[in-house]
């Protein structure tokens, strides 16, 4: 979020063109508090660059990365507010048949969304959206404290 990009694994082929409209879900570890946070959809986002190699591989959580593209942040919930995933997930077709297993689907950088599941989601999330120069700062700052433990 700091740097408005988007990081990817070399092992996954990721298909996004300038201008593809994102959902931004952060995980309910994102903050260093599994129990007490929950994954939400918080933002929205564009693609604003190709997807390109990185300058130098970088590490996140344990994880390699290696490409990545720009972000342009068009809307962010405030800190603690958003679309709870788990709430959801049995509305969602792209987590059916089985919806038990979203999280497991949840793991990967991009998770295509069938259009009517986008504009359940967005129906739910945009009175939320707010300017994001406005909130960045308090999931900086929250993500900041949670690394210093």
């Amino acid at each position: 979020m700091r740097e408005r990009k988007m990081a990817f694994p070399p092992t996954r082929r990721i298909r996004l063109e300038v201008g593809d409209q994102l959902l931004l879900y952060m995980t309910r570890n994102v903050f260093g508090s599994p129990s007490r946070d929950r994954g939400r959809v918080v933002g929205t986002a564009q693609v604003a660059s190709p997807i390109m190699p990185l300058e130098r591989e970088r590490h996140i959580g344990g994880r390699s990365y290696t490409s990545g593209c720009e972000l342009n942040i068009t809307g962010l919930a405030p800190l603690g507010e958003g679309i709870v995933l788990a709430d959801i997930v049995d509305q969602l077709r792209v987590f059916q048949p089985d919806p038990r297993t979203w999280s497991a689907r949840m793991r990967r950088s991009v998770l295509a969304l069938p259009a009517e599941d986008a504009a359940l989601i967005h129906k739910q999330l945009e009175p939320l959206l707010l300017d994001p120069e406005k909130t960045v700062g308090l999931y900086l700052e929250r993500a900041e404290s949670a690394r210093r433990g």
